[in-house]
């Protein structure tokens, strides 16, 4: 059952209720297609009907509503998640409307019942599905909704005998002048756990099984229950809601809540316990991880056998971490010195232990460094640690196993602005990210610097020079020394070639904008000038880069992500590696998905993959995605400001000189 009982139940009760109060607002019933619409008043049988311009109609998904007899459309479409999978209507003021201008279907084509409450109209009894209806002795079984409630249609209580049950014991007989008696929670407990009602126990195949809200990494190390989640309605006013583990031991429980959960990771500490903290000292943790990434550690093989000995061998978190010490991103790292202290405003808040072999805690600190060039740079760290227990050696001791980063803002919308662009800040293991969604792809073009020279801009100024809300960086081009005047392969800006260069690296792929706003991401290796500007003219490309697939770098050299709906096959390899990288896409309607991540140290990041990248685009409905150029050139402008500057410490305040980037008009 999803969790919409607190809705459901508000209309019924508010149905019933205005029924048996006798107001002057009208409840509209049918006995079916084939007999008269009856209707039951207050006293005054004269009364006009009621004026419902500017009403707002709120109807489960499924359910259709006619003004006039013409089909009314919603104001959204229906999101379970958000609000429930109910549609709402506005009612016009440009007209006067009445109440019998108004009709409601149920998704069985039946013409549904509405009560009128305020402003709002609403159909007349939508129940929870844990609540039985018969009427006369004969089970009703409504009409069961996408959010998991059940629409009755019902007559005249004075014609029918109408019961209500909830399983509990509890039976309502429903006449109009009754108030129904409604409690409802939600109780999350562990697997193996008991929940009951006024002493009879909810059966277990009631309840929604779950994992544990720990990361999968995680899950593997530690014994942690499956979460069962109930969705009660009880037909009893201050219904009695106790828990019992599993040897039938009362569980302590705050149950006035609308929610009671008494999961094992549910309990929140300010702060690591004294038993763990003589265990492990979590902060010496964090410290070195974050050393680590910028290249701070002494040692063998950058410091990574100092690492290690906080990790385990063989994990995804190991693996990534001895990949960052044997590649060359972790040469990039600006040089700089750690001040003294290296670190500030360090703390470890929200412990949890989450089993008897498992906790998680969230770091926040600021690395500070001075670069070579005298300039300061704080690099800050907000993460979510998580630690097992391994049996390892003379004695168990805790590993790191898993790290969530930004742990203040996870996949939620932050902004969205006038222009129809939304954004969205996302994080994943080992990155941050950060997603513009532009509902107009005409207002998505490239901009750049030519005619070309020796050094490029920062993307800040193509951006403002282009008149653009926002940016970010394209196509593959001359990174030497930071110098960026100069790009490779192929550049189209509205409609002129402007570089014409296929030949310039093997493997090219073409990536841009038809006049008709279709994003195309086109194979172009072995092509020639003549070919491309045959392509240009034939495809109607307005707006184009290209970037390359590299058979020697397939970590970070690869373009397609997604093609018509389908995910690249990774089985190969390609991208599994981790890196900053920019993404465009398509989303069906049209919609452009602009996406840029950090890594390689900053932020203590390592970056994201393919993977990475095809996840949070196929999140997001893209439909076509291709992956850009990435590492020290990713960056993202919007409204003024950077929501992603350069990984690199130097340009930490803005972007690479770049010679073109994706703007936004």
């Amino acid at each position: 059952m999803k969790r919409f009982i607190s809705f459901c139940v508000f209309i019924f009760i508010v149905s019933v209720f205005l029924y048996s109060c006798h107001t002057d607002n009208k409840i509209h019933l049918s006995q079916g297609n084939d007999e008269t619409k009856t209707s039951e008043t207050s006293p005054g049988a004269n009364d006009s009907p009621v004026d419902i311009s500017g009403f707002v109609v709120t109807v489960p998904s499924g359910f259709t509503v006619t003004l006039k007899g013409v089909m009314m459309t919603p104001e959204k479409a229906a999101d379970p998640e958000d609000d429930g999978g109910f549609l709402s209507f506005r009612i016009g003021q440009d007209d006067s409307y009445s109440e019998n201008d108004l009709m409601i279907f149920a998704p069985d084509g039946r013409e549904a019942e509405f009560v009128i409450s305020g402003r709002s109209i609403t159909p007349a009894l939508v129940l929870p599905e844990s609540v039985t209806v018969t009427i006369d002795g004969a089970l009703d079984p409504g009409i069961p909704l996408e959010n998991g409630s059940v629409f009755h249609h019902v007559g005249q209580s004075g014609a029918h005998k109408y019961i209500l049950s909830d399983g509990f014991g509890h039976q309502i007989e429903y006449s109009k002048n009754d108030v129904i008696p409604m409690t409802e929670k939600i109780v999350r407990v562990p697997d193996g756990y008991t929940v009951s009602v006024d002493g009879k126990p909810v059966p277990e195949d009631q309840a929604e099984r779950t994992k544990s809200d720990v990361p999968d990494e995680v899950a593997e190390f530690c014994n942690i229950p499956d979460v069962l989640e109930y969705d009660v309605a009880v037909l009893a006013e201050n219904a009695t809601f106790t828990v019992t583990d599993d040897l039938g031991v009362n569980v302590e429980a705050d149950t006035s809540k609308d929610v009671i959960d008494v999961s094992l990771s549910s309990e929140v500490l300010p702060s690591v316990p004294d038993e763990i903290s003589s265990q492990i000292n979590v902060l010496e943790v964090a410290e070195t991880w974050s050393k680590f990434m910028s290249a701070d550690l002494y040692g063998y093989n950058n410091g990574f056998g100092t690492l290690a000995a906080y990790l385990i061998e063989g994990t995804e978190l190991y693996n990534y971490a001895l990949a960052w010490a044997n590649g060359i991103d972790i040469t990039f790292t600006s040089i700089h010195v750690l001040t003294e202290p290296p670190f500030t405003e360090e703390k470890v808040t929200n412990f949890r232990m989450l089993s008897d072999d498992c906790f998680c805690c969230d770091v926040h600190l600021v690395k500070q460094m001075i670069l070579d060039n005298g300039e300061s740079r704080s690099d800050p760290m907000d993460s979510t640690l998580y630690f097992v227990k391994t049996n390892g050696g003379a004695a168990p001791e805790w590993k790191l196993i898993y790290m969530l980063t930004d742990v203040s803002e996870n996949n939620q919308t932050i902004s969205s602005d006038g222009y129809e662009i939304e954004l969205y800040e996302i994080s994943g293991a080992t990155y941050k990210a950060n997603l513009l969604v532009i509902k107009d792809p005409s207002r998505v073009s490239v901009a750049t610097i030519y005619p070309w020279r020796e050094t490029g801009e920062t993307l800040d100024v193509i951006a403002q020079n282009a008149g653009a809300i926002a940016a970010i960086n394209g196509g593959i081009y001359n990174s030497y020394v930071n110098k960026g005047g100069q790009p490779y392969g192929v550049v189209v800006s509205n409609g002129e070639i402007q570089y014409n260069s296929p030949q310039d690296f093997a493997g090219l792929v073409l990536i841009g904008f038809t006049e008709e706003d279709h994003l195309e991401i086109v194979d172009i290796d072995g092509w020639g000038p003549a070919d491309v500007e045959q392509f240009v003219k034939e495809r109607h490309i307005r707006d184009a880069v290209t970037f390359q697939e590299d058979a020697t770098d397939v970590n970070n050299h690869f373009v397609q992500l997604i093609t018509d709906g389908e995910p690249r096959d990774l089985s190969s390899g390609i991208g599994a590696g981790l890196n900053p990288r920019t993404v465009i896409g398509q989303r069906e309607d049209g919609a452009v998905l602009m996406l840029v991540t950090d890594g390689r140290g900053k932020n203590n990041h390592l970056g994201a993959s393919a993977s990475d990248l095809i996840w949070i685009m196929k999140k997001y409905g893209a439909v076509n995605a291709a992956n850009l150029d990435g590492g020290s050139s990713s960056c993202m402008y919007y409204d003024g400001e950077y929501l992603m500057t350069s990984v690199t410490f130097y340009y930490s305040d803005a972007s690479w000189n770049l010679p073109l980037a994706f703007v936004v008009k």
